[in-house]
């Protein structure tokens, strides 16, 4: 993935489509957890597609480029649910759906997949996407704090109450 990456810095386009199609699944779970419906999320992962690649050259980190692009994963998230819900005039509640055939998953990890949104089930909205992160795809507290743009304390507070919870 360095590889890729410093490609891309460089001016490859093809290394960062690359690079894009590797943490594509990752971006897609994610924008999952957070919108209604497969357009949204479609239409999420490429908004933030098409702004992290014209603001690449801003990222100052190299070590930080996943956890850039899911910030920005998460406020394009923000604002199609915030158009989408202008437009119904309503506040709906984020309904999950697995749809295996968008990855060559197993049945295995699907049905881990299916267990773990169960899990999640039990926890509100913060919980969910603090335990999706950091259990899932093992960010940091400090690094969610940094995603989330909360304080560290608070994120510390929500993993352990997830985990309590998950726990039951």
């Amino acid at each position: 993935m360095d590889e890729l990456l410093d490609r891309a810095l460089s001016g490859d386009n093809d290394a960062y489509g690359d690079l894009l199609n590797m943490i594509f699944p990752d971006l897609y779970y994610i924008a999952r957890t957070r919108l209604r419906t497969k357009e949204d999320v479609e239409e999420a992962v490429q908004e933030t597609a098409l702004k992290s690649f014209k603001n690449l050259k801003k990222l100052k980190d190299k070590k930080l480029f996943k956890t850039w692009i899911v910030r920005i994963l998460l406020n394009e998230c923000k604002n199609v649910y915030i158009k989408k819900s202008k437009q119904l005039g309503l506040i709906s509640k984020i309904v999950y759906f697995i749809d295996p055939n968008n990855f060559d998953n197993s049945i295995e990890e699907c049905e881990n997949d299916i267990e773990f949104r169960n899990m999640l089930s039990f926890l509100n909205k913060d919980e969910e996407i603090v335990a999706i992160l950091h259990y899932k795809y093992g960010y940091t507290t400090e690094e969610i704090a940094y995603i989330l743009q909360k304080n560290l304390n608070t994120i510390r507070t929500q993993v352990f109450r997830a985990r309590e919870k998950m726990k039951k």
